[in-house]
Parts: structure tokens; sequence; C-alpha cells
């Protein structure tokens, strides 16, 4: 197997297609919506939450087993039903369309994988095994969770909003990146200096 290539998509108005209605489904789509985008689900049923978002238009809900038809236009997929045959047709048809596809805890059916995230505000950080252990991906985003301090996304917005400034009132762009490079070495002597135990 090749290795991965790492990338951050932007989903804002993509549409994106989840297939299956349960508690796995509704974790994705929930992070789909985070990312902005424009998702179908497709599902004879739903949990309540999805029902709830598909009530407040938050989603499109097509009440009925997946169909080829369904995925022509999503940009991205996600095979999450419970039922192994449905998620294989799921595969075989989106990948016939050049399309992404994920299968929920199939790797092999994959051609992106969703990597366990540690998130604070604007900071990202994606953890991939390249499908070999989820759970020693878990395991490192809790311990990189303890490690990081409670406000660096207030540390990185602060930084954002500098550099922004600078932009504005500095038009030498080796004086900026100076600027830049000391304000983030403070957070970092900072988060170096913190106490772990």
């Amino acid at each position: 197997m090749s290795a991965l290539y790492p990338v951050y998509i932007k989903l804002e108005h993509q549409p994106c297609l989840v297939v299956g209605g349960g508690r796995v489904a509704e974790r994705k789509v929930e992070r789909l919506l985070k990312s902005g985008a424009e998702v179908t689900v497709v599902s004879p049923d739903l949990t309540p939450e999805l029902e709830k978002w598909a009530m407040e238009k938050k989603i499109t809900w097509i009440a009925r087993p997946f169909q080829t038809d369904d995925a022509k236009t999503a940009f991205l997929t996600i095979a999450a039903t419970d039922d192994e045959t449905i998620n294989r047709l799921v595969e075989s048809k989106v990948r016939a369309m050049k399309r992404l596809i994920n299968v929920v805890d199939v790797p092999d059916q994959c051609n992106f994988y969703v990597p366990s995230i540690v998130e604070r505000g604007d900071l990202m950080i994606a953890i991939s095994t390249n499908g070999k252990s989820p759970a020693l991906a878990r395991y490192l985003k809790e311990k990189i969770y303890t490690w990081l301090p409670k406000d660096i996304d207030r540390d990185l917005e602060q930084l954002g909003q500098d550099r922004e400034e600078q932009k504005k009132s500095t038009p030498d762009i080796e004086l900026r990146k100076q600027r830049a490079e000391q304000l983030a070495q403070k957070i970092i002597n900072r988060i170096e200096t913190q106490d772990l135990s």
C-alpha cells in the first residue's frame, strides 16, 4: 500500500452523502455539518438526533435504502450502515465514479480515511495510523489533549489577529515574519515549561 497523502479538505457547500442512519452515521454527519457540508442521508430509519436535523433542514433525508443514483452528485460519500452488503454496494458504485468513499471501519474499502482529530478552536491536529490501529490513534489523541494548554485556541486567535494587523502596518515581509516567530515562540516556551505531572 502506498503512503497516504495528508490533506485538509474544504467541504463548505459541498454535497456529501452518508448512507446509514444509526449512531455511527450520526457522528459522521455531525462532523460534516461542522465543516459546512451540504449533507444528504440515505436510510429507511434515523436516530432521533438525525431526525431532528432533518426536521430542522440541516440535512436532507432520503427515507429508503441506497440507490446508485444517490451518489451521483456527492463530492464525498460515507457508508455507515451495519450491513456489509450495502456498504460494499455503496463502495463499488462510488469508486466506479472516481469519487471519495469511506466505508466506516473497513480500511480496504476506503480511498480516504477520517483521522482521529484533536481540535481546539482553529488548531486541528489529525492523527492517522494508515488504517492499522484506530485504538492507537484514539490513545494518542487523548495524550495530545492532556498536553495542549487549555487556552491554546485563544493564543492562536491572537496570533491570527496580530498577523492580519502586521500585513496592514508592516510592508516588510521579513519583519512580519520575525514578529510572528517571536510571538509564536512565547507560546511555545509556555508549552515547554508547563507541568504535565
